[in-house]
């Protein structure tokens, strides 16, 4: 899966279809929010004409899961699951949950990887440095977003470009957590391996002429 972040392009685009002036853009910030709460459902509200009051909250539903922080314990241990299915895996592309990596601008890669550690997907984290360079590149394209559609001269779209986040502690885990999390980790890298077997197996003669190998991989695990 690939995300893209060039917003500009993607306005002129709608723009192909739909009149300029028709289109609601608005900025995904929490001092730019609008409406009587200034959060995201107020903002949706606000540009329909609408207010909180129109609504009634008793009978709304909820998501199950809402976008909470990962503790340090979710992040650390998926750092410790990374180093440990990486030695046994033997393949970095695999690892399941990547933090820190430098970004590839245009199109960012691993967003909306799985992770198996806290058994969650869409993963990507941004280190503080990350952070400014995504914002660096794309500021052009933003700038052009903030002078044609909220006619800004200064070409600000984003008010909160400083990232002066705490820095971020590790959890220090006993013995025994260490211990579980890295069998964890090889069960999965041997899952993995199985997998592709298999794939490739399948691939170069097809499930019957491999059937014996197939069966002793499946009993293994």
């Amino acid at each position: 899966m690939k995300c893209s972040f060039e917003y500009y392009d993607k306005l002129k685009t709608i723009e192909n279809i739909i009149p300029k002036n028709r289109i609601t853009v608005r900025v995904f910030e929490k001092r730019q929010f609008q409406g009587k709460r200034r959060d995201v459902l107020s903002v949706f509200l606000y540009v329909l004409s609408m207010g909180r009051d129109s609504i009634n909250e008793e009978d709304m539903d909820y998501p199950a899961r809402m976008n909470e922080s990962f503790s340090r314990f979710s992040l650390s241990g998926a750092l410790l699951f990374n180093v440990e299915f990486n030695r046994k895996h033997g393949n970095v592309d695999s690892m399941l949950l990547k933090l820190h990596n430098p970004i590839a601008f245009y199109e960012i890669n691993n967003v909306g990887k799985e992770s198996h550690f806290d058994n969650t997907d869409s993963k990507h984290y941004l280190a503080i440095d990350e952070g400014t360079r995504l914002l660096k590149h794309y500021k052009e394209g933003n700038a052009s977003i903030a002078r044609q559609y909220f006619n800004r001269n200064d070409g600000q779209l984003f008010y909160d470009e400083e990232m002066n986040y705490p820095v971020w502690e590790p959890y220090i885990f006993s013995e025994e957590e260490r211990r579980i999390i890295k069998l964890w980790a090889n069960h999965v890298a041997q899952i993995s391996q199985t997998v592709e077997t298999l794939q490739d197996c399948c691939e170069k003669g097809g499930v019957r002429k491999y059937s014996k190998r197939l069966t002793a991989l499946l009993l293994k695990h």
